[in-house]
């Protein structure tokens, strides 16, 4: 590993400790080796196994863990007695525990979750003695946790009084937010770049793809983004997103003998649920009493962690189902990536789409029917986190949001944490009334300019890469901003 170019080796106690979930072993390399004077005491926690820092000469206020080392047994301290109650009790209470579990350590007959719970008593443990040991005045996640042990911690911290800080992208993918708490994730305004009162050019970009006409309101077809890039391409490689194809299966075959005939089965049932959810799906949506409920792709961090109670979204579709007033027609709609992608059994069945087909208000809409159409066709969108609603929101419809969505600050969306929150929107007659004064969404977009950490121009994947490098090592290294950024979290 290059070695930075300076440690500045401090001898005076730092003023703060933070702590740093960077995730993967890459992104975690790149930080350190951009760093150049610590201005706080820093602890790195990586989702790595192996020790991937041998010879690797850290400076002093520097410590890095791995996950794996919070499912070691230790002792549960006699003063940690009360907090570890508070932590579990809590921590046990919320479904994504165990959603999370299942997907960290997978639901095998030889590694049940039930075996599985022990690494996670131990994981919370370990957290609490870890927090109480750093004391950290910051805690800074770089991406919602998504895997079991880092989400353990993270809340674990919050719980114990900890402010965490969640780095993902703006909703007009413009660059990089800063969000205060993993569940909360409300924009932190620090200013990284001189404000500009004139609207961006990516933002024209994104309020002319999203126009719509001013004499009809009917789509800019000529502006409007088409449908997702993949879909496109998975249409023109395999003739339909309809119908399922051999071929496309065949990337995501194993290489291991055992791993192939469980890919092959896992390719049957997809084939299967996709002829299932074709035949019970809608061709066209009738009507302009229409509420439409976009499914998220799952497994992903966009829906667990981050929808919340709704991370199981057949909760959320029974619950509107239940308050959808009369005459009104909830339409659902899967996410296409669940056909076009390696599939997985554990989160989609035959009996998903079964069951609601069977509410008597409720309709699956066909892929075939452009999000475009669905959108304009649509009085509410409701999602839990996904792009579809920020699209939504650009065409001046009013958005639902169930989980932790980045523009669900938006005055038009509404943040629904539970059922009884969902029971007072749905009560509201404002939600029924469209609103596309387009100088509200100028508004909004010129807010998210403001706090932004602009991306460069390139590949999306790879910008977004370097600006979380970026933006740590930013923070990291200047005493300044780390004052301004604890002090705008303690609000």
């Amino acid at each position: 590993m290059k070695k930075p170019v300076l440690w500045g080796r401090q001898t005076v106690k730092l003023a703060h400790r933070i702590i740093i979930q960077t995730g993967n072993e890459k992104l975690t390399k790149m930080i350190l080796t951009n760093l150049s004077k610590l201005s706080c005491e820093l602890h790195i926690i990586v989702d790595s196994k192996r020790n991937i820092f041998v010879g690797f000469e850290a400076p002093p206020h520097l410590n890095i863990v791995s996950v794996y080392e919070f499912y070691k047994i230790s002792e549960l301290k006699s003063k940690n007695i009360e907090i570890y109650n508070k932590v579990y009790n809590e921590l046990i209470s919320d479904p994504r525990l165990f959603f999370l579990a299942e997907r960290t350590f997978g639901n095998l007959f030889w590694r049940s979750i039930f075996n599985q719970f022990v690494k996670i008593e131990c994981a919370i443990v370990n957290a609490i003695e870890f927090i109480n040991k750093c004391n950290p005045h910051l805690f800074i996640f770089l991406a919602t946790p998504h895997n079991v042990t880092s989400w353990i911690i993270g809340r674990t911290a919050e719980i114990m009084g900890v402010r965490v800080v969640v780095i993902e992208s703006a909703p007009n993918h413009e660059g990089l937010l800063l969000y205060r708490g993993i569940d909360e994730q409300k924009i932190i305004e620090i200013e990284f770049c001189k404000s500009n009162s004139k609207l961006s050019d990516h933002n024209k970009n994104v309020l002319r793809k999203n126009r719509i006409s001013s004499n009809s309101g009917a789509i800019n077809k000529n502006n409007y983004d088409e449908d997702l890039m993949f879909i496109n391409g998975y249409i023109k490689k395999y003739g339909s997103i309809e119908k399922w194809k051999l071929r496309s299966e065949l990337k995501f075959l194993s290489l291991h003998p055992i791993g192939i005939i469980l890919d092959v089965i896992h390719a049957l049932k997809k084939r299967n649920l996709m002829k299932l959810y074709n035949d019970l799906a809608v061709k066209d949506l009738i009507g302009d009493k229409i509420i439409t409920f976009f499914l998220q792709f799952q497994p992903e961090r966009t829906s667990l962690p981050e929808g919340a109670g709704y991370a199981q979204q057949w909760i959320a579709i029974r619950q509107l189902s239940t308050l959808l007033p009369a005459q009104w027609k909830l339409i659902i709609r899967e996410h296409p990536s669940m056909f076009t992608t390696k599939f997985d059994s554990s989160v989609r069945d035959e009996d998903f789409y079964k069951n609601i087909s069977k509410l008597p208000n409720a309709e699956l809409s066909s892929l075939s029917i452009s999000v475009r159409e669905v959108i304009e066709k649509s009085s509410i969108i409701v999602t839990l986190t996904g792009d579809v609603g920020f699209q939504a929101l650009m065409r001046g419809k009013k958005v639902i949001a169930l989980g932790c969505a980045s523009y669900s600050n938006h005055e038009n969306c509404y943040r629904v944490r539970n059922f009884t929150e969902l029971k007072d929107v749905m009560a509201e007659e404002s939600i029924f009334k469209q609103n596309t004064n387009l100088r509200n969404n100028i508004r909004y977009l010129k807010y998210i300019t403001k706090y932004v950490y602009p991306f460069q121009k390139g590949d999306y994947w790879e910008s977004r890469y370097k600006a979380m490098v970026d933006i740590s090592v930013e923070i990291i290294n200047k005493a300044s901003l780390l004052d301004k950024l604890i002090r705008e979290v303690i609000k």
